[in-house]
């Protein structure tokens, strides 16, 4: 840095020859991108104004090329790693004077340019301006770009951002891959710094996780206390810039309020967040930040209400819509096509209608099954997670589901909400009641398509992120039945239940032997029997029939609904659907995937939001009657979730929903169930209360 600048600009031409060799950067355009950078250098730019000019040319050559840029033309050609180490020791004074300035002064850039897809722009020369202490609300349309403003400043990817500014992106999908650890080791993988158990347990006391609560794993804990583990951690750990996206949609009411204090005390943090509940950006805002028509940053001093006061905006009507990412940008789109010559580089109206629609395929019928008729019940049902001494999560439970219904389970967290979707769903067995009894009915016809959409549905994405969504469909329904459902109910999850079910087959196996498979099923008189293969025992005269009671002793009630699974998609007719790319691609369009990135691009790439959309797609592949969604807004994007709720109206099959968000479940379930105390307290259809 301290070299005359011939001699600087040479050093760092020197380095860009070296460095470049190893980036990931087409062999055609190779030699163009490297003269672009070693131009830099010789002119002795400043670190600053050389990315800038990187980004500047990089972003004409990925929109000419369509190629996939989430976020920075420089993201796009992973050329990062390769500019850090060329610049490595450039002081860029300048910035840095201009920041001294203000000891508030965060970050201060002007000129971003942010893209999506292949090489869409969604900011032009917009300006991002952050200070300490204030707290900023983002408000834009659907496809503007929120989320991805958020990753591309998490992960360095905004030019000009000085790299000691410490940034902490609070994310849903990081428990996804720690779901075995407790919430005392989840903070310490998390923290940076080396605590005792001890203080750690201290740490989260103060933000109202109990130690019992402390004790369980994350794949235990409801989505309320998964986002409130995550706040937890992210407070141990210091950062300039904290950014939350749809943080409140995880929340019951007393915690969004333990939230909003805990927002209010950073006084030396800047705040970046997403949220479509107007109360809580009034609460926590200093400013609000608007993604305009012209693809630029705009800001407004104040909360949302004085936002909307600013834009003259009176009716609850518009302000739900822009909250909700519906504003009328489609006149100013065009306009500013025209202005730049017809076709642009950005997202048009028309493409983010196409990519933001939902349509969900028709169900079919069960044949002697009306819809209103029960295809899923309960019958005195009782639950605890500890058979013998634990408490009862769920008291004496009755309810019944019909291919009509159109059901959200609403309730504080811990209320046992998801404890009830999943004993409907055959995902969980009825516990003995405390008097000892046997335990109560769990009826589920065995030919029901059921979609059962977990808060950790996409951890089964992990080892296709090299993958296209194309070769993922093709392998997950490769026999004809959803694999991934598959593995999960029969695989062990970890070393500790393949140990448990070895020590149950001693206790009740045939000779010891654990159970390998279950290849048939018969009935019985009322009772349905499962034919089991012992492992190591492949004569199929060893072959026994046996009830789930029984198999629910060795630990492998699962196995008989894997079973089912697999049944009730042959009946369907699902393993002759065929996986060809036409089929495949029609499938997913209807999910807001288009063609090249269901055939060509990695799906390790793709934004929470197309995830959360493959995802979906990929339930839906053996046309389900009815779709069971565990708290979608916690991991569903806003971007998505609208168009969700809209396929959700149109949808012919049942819908089970459970969530926190109350906009949400007004507008797709026409009957609540309130569960609280272990019971479901309240039953309201159309607004009347049943019995």
């Amino acid at each position: 840095a301290d070299a005359p600048p011939p001699l600087r600009s040479q050093l760092l031409k020197g380095r860009v020859r070296t460095e470049i060799a190893d980036a990931p950067v087409p062999g055609p355009l190779l030699e163009y991108v490297t003269t672009v950078i070693e131009s830099c250098c010789m002119e002795s730019l400043t670190r600053t104004a050389a990315e800038a000019f990187i980004e500047e040319e990089l972003s004409q050559l990925a929109e000419k090329k369509a190629l996939d840029a989430s976020g920075s033309a420089i993201a796009a050609f992973q050329l990062q790693p390769v500019l850090d180490k060329v610049f490595a020791g450039v002081e860029d004074e300048a910035e840095k004077k201009k920041l001294n300035t203000d000891k508030d002064a965060l970050v201060h850039v002007e000129g971003l340019r942010m893209m999506y897809g292949g090489g869409h722009m969604l900011l032009k020369d917009a300006m991002l301006d952050l200070r300490r202490g204030r707290r900023y609300g983002v408000v834009g349309r659907n496809g503007a770009g929120k989320t991805t403003l958020m990753s591309t400043i998490a992960s360095g990817g905004v030019q000009g951002l000085d790299r000691s500014v410490k940034t902490l992106h609070v994310k849903h999908e990081i428990l996804v891959e720690v779901s075995d650890l407790n919430a005392i080791e989840f903070c310490a993988k998390q923290s940076e710094e080396v605590y005792s158990e001890e203080q750690l347990q201290d740490a989260l006391l103060k933000v109202g996780f109990p130690k019992a609560m402390q004790e369980k794993s994350v794949n235990e804990l409801s989505g309320g206390w998964r986002m409130k583990l995550l706040l937890a951690s992210a407070m141990m750990r210091d950062c300039d810039i904290l950014l939350l996206d749809e943080p409140t949609n995880h929340l019951d009411k007393e915690s969004v309020q333990w939230l909003t204090e805990y927002l209010r005390s950073l006084t030396n943090t800047s705040l970046m967040v997403i949220s479509h509940d107007p109360g809580f950006l009034n609460a926590v805002c200093t400013d609000i930040i608007q993604y305009s028509s012209s693809r630029t940053l705009d800001y407004y001093p104040g909360n949302f209400d004085d936002f909307l006061k600013a834009r003259r905006i009176s009716s609850d009507e518009e302000a739900e819509a822009l909250l909700m990412g519906r504003g009328n940008f489609e006149n100013d789109q065009e306009d500013e096509d025209e202005d730049a010559g017809g076709a642009s580089g950005g997202v048009t109206a028309s493409a983010l209608d196409k990519s933001s629609k939902i349509s969900f395929p028709l169900p079919g019928t069960l044949k002697g099954h009306s819809s209103a008729k029960p295809v899923m019940e309960l019958k005195n049902v009782w639950f605890s997670y500890e058979e013998q001494e634990g408490p009862m999560i769920l008291k004496d439970i009755s309810c019944k589901i019909a291919l009509s219904s159109r059901l959200g389970i609403i309730g504080a967290n811990g209320a046992g909400k998801s404890t009830l979707l999943n004993l409907l769903c055959g995902e969980l067995i009825p516990s003995p009641s405390p008097e000892g009894t046997v335990a109560g009915e769990v009826y589920k016809h065995r030919n029901l398509r059921l979609a059962y959409i977990a808060q950790q549905h996409m951890y089964h994405l992990a080892e296709f992120l090299n993958s296209s969504p194309y070769v993922y469909i093709q392998k997950r329904y490769a026999n004809g039945w959803d694999e991934a459902l598959q593995t999960r109910l029969i695989v062990p999850a970890n070393e500790e239940e393949a140990k448990m079910r070895q020590d149950l087959a001693k206790l009740y196996g045939k000779y010891g032997y654990e159970v390998g498979a279950i290849v048939g099923r018969v009935l019985r008189g009322n009772e349905v029997l499962y034919e089991v293969q012992w492992k190591d025992l492949d004569d199929p005269k060893q072959n026994t029939f046996e009830t789930v009671s029984k198999l629910k002793k060795m630990g492998v009630a699962s196995f008989a609904k894997a079973f089912d699974e697999r049944q009730a998609a042959q009946a369907a007719g699902i393993d002759q659907r065929p996986l060809t790319q036409r089929e495949i691609v029609k499938h997913l369009e209807q999910f807001g995937l288009d063609e090249d990135m269901i055939l060509n691009r990695e799906i390790g790439g793709f934004s929470a939001g197309q995830k959360s959309k493959l995802t979906l797609g990929a339930a839906f592949w053996t046309k389900p009657h009815i779709v069971a969604l565990d708290e979608p807004t916690n991991y569903i994007d806003m971007e998505t979730l609208d168009a969700l709720v809209q396929g959700l109206s149109r949808y012919k099959g049942g819908v089970i929903v459970i969530s926190h968000a109350a906009e949400f479940v007004k507008r797709v379930c026409g009957e609540t169930w309130l569960v609280e105390g272990g019971v479901i307290k309240e039953k309201i259809k159309d607004g009347k209360e049943m019995k």
